[in-house]
């Protein structure tokens, strides 16, 4: 993981939860750390599988940001795949 990348992943285990995180950041961290996204999904939900571990989650529109339910669902699913700050 490049620097930005750590950052984002520290910014998503913050309290109170971020919501000015966005989506393009959370892409690249997922990506880095083997994640996979599959945007085959009805509307705006796109499933993440990370580490065999999966979540459905919205893609924020029309802005670029990430609310705080996304992102809670992310750190969730970022912590039963082991991955954390």
């Amino acid at each position: 993981m490049n620097s930005r990348q750590v950052a984002t992943l520290k910014s998503i285990f913050n309290h109170p939860t971020p919501s000015n995180i966005r989506w393009k950041q959370i892409v690249s961290l997922l990506k880095a750390v083997g994640g996979e996204l599959d945007e085959a999904r009805s509307g705006s939900r796109i499933a993440i599988t990370v580490n065999k571990r999966v979540s459905v989650v919205h893609k924020p529109h029309p802005g670029s940001e990430v609310g705080q339910h996304t992102v809670r669902d992310i750190r969730d699913l970022l912590k039963d795949a082991g991955i954390t700050p």
